[in-house]
């Protein structure tokens, strides 16, 4: 298994600033990594830290899918519930609950606003967990390709520059995290938290 250094993204933005202080860059390079920079420069420090986290324990693009799948599953599922518990007054208390990971995802999902947005991350999370239950529970699961297709065909269609399995899972980790980011700005905190 290949995973990524600890400090992935902290690493790549030292990395992008020594490649621009280097003389004869093609103008194409220098763009993108002038663009990321700036991307990356609106991003607050826990944000990063969120990316470093999700990639030092994801497998890199060479691995199998399956372990590709079940790491990310993992992650987004404890990702989804720091967010859970964030929106609850009493957290501790779901704890006894055992939810599922399509549980989870529901009430997370009901914890958010009824935007377009959060639901189609919700309903992305869900087809995850129908994949991550194919893999985790077949040995051999019938059409794993199509199914791998089809969810990464539906970041395609909506994000047409998510194309590979892992870009997917990054951006869908990434947007459950700025769910979470959002779930604590004052204006959207449940009453009685601080």
């Amino acid at each position: 298994m290949h995973q990524r250094p600890r400090g992935f993204v902290t690493d790549t933005i030292k990395e992008t600033r020594e490649l621009l202080e280097s003389e004869g860059l093609p103008p194409k390079v220098r763009e993108e990594a002038e663009h990321f920079l700036k991307e990356i420069a609106e991003r607050a420090e826990a944000e990063i830290a969120d990316y470093d986290f999700f990639f030092e324990h994801m497998p890199s693009e060479e691995d199998d899918e399956t372990l590709i799948v079940l790491k990310a599953h993992l992650l987004i599922e404890r990702k989804t519930r720091e967010l859970v518990r964030e929106r609850l007054l009493a957290s501790d208390a779901l704890e006894k609950a055992r939810l599922t990971s399509h549980q989870l995802f529901c009430l997370a999902e009901a914890l958010c606003l009824p935007n377009p947005e959060p639901k189609w991350l919700w309903n992305t999370a869900r087809m995850l967990n129908k994949l991550r239950n194919q893999l985790a529970h077949n040995l051999q699961p019938k059409d794993i390709e199509r199914e791998i297709a089809s969810f990464t065909d539906t970041f395609a269609e909506r994000y047409p520059s998510n194309r590979s399995l892992s870009s997917c899972l990054a951006f869908l980790y990434a947007g459950i995290a700025a769910l979470g980011d959002v779930a604590r700005e004052p204006g959207f905190m449940v009453r009685g938290k601080r």
